[in-house]
């Protein structure tokens, strides 16, 4: 009972000024305060003082435990920024070895360029033939839940497979970043102008800016278009280095799939090579078929006279555009005397396969069974 009440006498006789100062002190360091738990008053026997040479250390001992768990941070320029996946076709190569044998991955270069492929003989031991797969932009050779399961499926009915990798369209340029002593300048010249110029140089920046944002976004437009059309370009030097290495493995027997805007390509190819004998094709299968800019395809119908090729025009309806587009080439293929045209409408392809197929390699394979079957000749 003593020790209580002297506790209690000395916290009587403290100063306001001192319980004010402690009081902040200890709100400056909450921190602190909430990873130790405070003494009941009944056993404080420091002086108003020692609580506030406490409470600063403390305070001053999370500061520097705050600092320490924050990372350094450095100001950093622009140049210094590691952007992830600089070289996309070499992480594919390297996924590509890491996932599949080696006989199955393959190298082939068109343009002086190397490109990888996967090719995978028929497992079914009765070859009818081989099917070269060309996916849309930004594919891969395995991609998942069509390439792929396209190039597996068909190879245990018959069907040797070819998926090659399509060109990548360069990545855009960074634009640069402005500096800071632009708008300071930019404000002073403002600043000191006379008050009678000010519409007067915000109409001549309007106009600039008028004049120049057209020819920009020209610009844009023309440098778009023309990767566009170069990338087309690779793909097909693509497609033709692909039948040259059919051809060495002794397949003559070529059906093309060409997947989203690379049935422009396909197509372009089946156009181009009409009286090659060494780049003939038996069928043409096209799966949600777009031109290369991703437009419709209806309007490279219409440059052929004729085809007795038979194709198959598949499409997933996803939207009401795929409706229209397949309607607008079925006619055209109508018009144009398509003899042998086909077109299905499949749900897209998901992650639901059963016994290494879906309903698009079923479907496929039912074509190719029917319309494209080779026969087996020399095999040794």
């Amino acid at each position: 009972m003593a020790i209580t009440v002297l506790a209690s006498s000395t916290l009587a006789t403290m100063a306001p000024n001192s319980l004010a100062q402690a009081g902040n002190a200890q709100a400056q360091t909450g921190e602190a305060k909430q990873q130790s738990p405070a003494e009941p008053p009944s056993e404080t026997k420091e002086s108003s003082d020692g609580s506030n040479k406490n409470n600063e250390k403390s305070g001053e001992q999370a500061s520097e435990q705050s600092s320490k768990d924050k990372p350094q941070t450095t100001n950093a320029g622009p140049s210094s920024i590691s952007r992830a996946n600089k070289n996309p076709h070499q992480t594919l190569i390297k996924q590509l070895q890491a996932s599949y044998r080696t006989e199955e991955l393959v190298r082939l270069k068109a343009d002086g360029k190397a490109f990888s492929a996967l090719w995978r003989q028929e497992r079914k031991g009765k070859a009818f033939g081989a099917v070269l797969i060309v996916p849309a932009d930004g594919q891969t050779p395995n991609w998942p839940h069509s390439i792929d399961v396209l190039r597996q499926d068909l190879s245990l009915s018959g069907w040797s497979t070819l998926a090659i990798e399509t060109a990548l369209m360069p990545s855009p340029k960074v634009p640069a970043r402005p500096t800071a002593a632009e708008p300071k300048a930019a404000k002073q010249t403002a600043n000191t102008s006379p008050q009678g110029s000010d519409n007067t140089q915000e109409n001549s920046a309007d106009t600039t800016n008028t004049t120049e944002a057209p020819a920009a976004r020209k610009n844009n437009i023309e440098s778009s278009e023309l990767n566009s059309q170069t990338l087309s370009d690779t793909s097909m030097l693509r497609i033709d280095s692909a039948f040259d290495y059919l051809h060495e493995q002794g397949q003559f027997n070529i059906v093309l799939i060409g997947y989203g805007n690379s049935a422009k390509r396909v197509l372009d190819f089946v156009r181009d090579n009409r009286d090659q004998p060494d780049r003939a094709v038996r069928a043409l299968v096209l799966v949600q078929a777009q031109a290369h800019n991703g437009g419709p395809l209806a309007p490279e119908f219409r440059r052929f006279d004729s085809l007795s090729l038979p194709l198959l025009d598949v499409y997933f309806d996803l939207h009401e555009l795929d409706r229209r587009e397949a309607a607008a080439r079925k006619n055209a293929a109508r018009e144009q005397r398509f003899d042998a045209y086909e077109q299905l409408k499949l749900r897209e392809p998901d992650y639901e396969i059963f016994a290494n197929e879906n309903q698009l390699s079923r479907r496929v394979k039912g074509f190719l069974n029917r319309k494209a079957k080779g026969v087996e000749i020399g095999r040794r």
